[in-house]
């Protein structure tokens, strides 16, 4: 009895470890943000200019980039993940007598834990719900130049900012042998990171960084325990 029981426990460790999947993977999109903070300073600024200037950019919406790591538990997947992600807002003002802009670039690095379910599948069609949660760093520089006839000047600053998020989302995908490619949709809820200098003290006026927005991109992710299985029996058949 004992020996039929190991031999149960054997066949349901090792099946459920066959039947884990890792997988790795890219991820690019497209990206909205709040940003209320930044869009109202920018918008004060431009009206408190003594000349006429115009507002180029005021921190749209953007491409971003990413990647992942996950493993798969059946229909339950975990993992962690790097997305990139930028924006900007510009002033600026040129004539014949000399030119003048003010520029603010944002940089935001995310690093979450991922949690999905999958909830359909048809054929090699899949869906999946799920949520990650995470902490996100921002890097903030501006630089102000004017320059009348040949006098210039210019000054630059740093600042930074951190926050944590949220994401809940839902993707399609297509699963291929060793890799799968799809599309998903989400909205990042991020909490508003306080906008400080490199020295951690707090500016003037209380400013936040706020990610907040739509995320819609593509993914594509390969499956190496697959890709080695697979490597392993073309040698093995190979051999023979």
């Amino acid at each position: 009895m004992r020996k039929i029981l190991f031999t149960i426990l054997l066949l349901v460790t090792f099946t459920g470890l066959s039947a884990q999947k890792y997988e790795v993977g890219f991820t690019t999109g497209y990206s909205a943000f709040a940003m209320k903070d930044l869009k109202s300073s920018l918008e004060n600024d431009f009206n408190i200019i003594p000349f006429e200037t115009r507002i180029v950019s005021n921190f749209p919406s953007w491409i971003s980039f990413g990647c992942y790591f996950l493993r798969k538990f059946g229909f339950y997947s975990i993992g962690v993940e790097y997305d990139f992600n930028s924006t900007a807002g510009r002033i600026s003002s040129v004539d014949y007598s000399g030119n003048y802009s003010f520029d603010e670039w944002l940089n935001g690095h995310s690093f979450g834990l991922v949690n999905s379910f999958r909830f359909l599948r048809l054929g090699k069609f899949q869906a999946e719900a799920g949520f990650t949660v995470g902490y996100l760093y921002s890097t903030i520089k501006t630089n102000e130049y004017m320059q009348v006839a040949d006098i210039s000047t210019s000054y630059s600053f740093s600042y930074y900012s951190d926050s944590f998020y949220i994401e809940p989302g839902v993707s399609v995908s297509y699963l291929f042998p060793f890799m799968r490619i799809g599309a998903e949709i989400g909205y990042q809820f991020n909490k508003g990171g306080l906008i400080k200098t490199e020295e951690g003290e707090k500016t003037l006026i209380s400013h936040q960084t706020d990610w907040s927005g739509f995320r819609i991109g593509f993914k594509a992710g390969i499956f190496p325990d697959a890709l080695l299985r697979k490597t392993k029996k073309v040698r093995v058949l190979g051999d023979n």
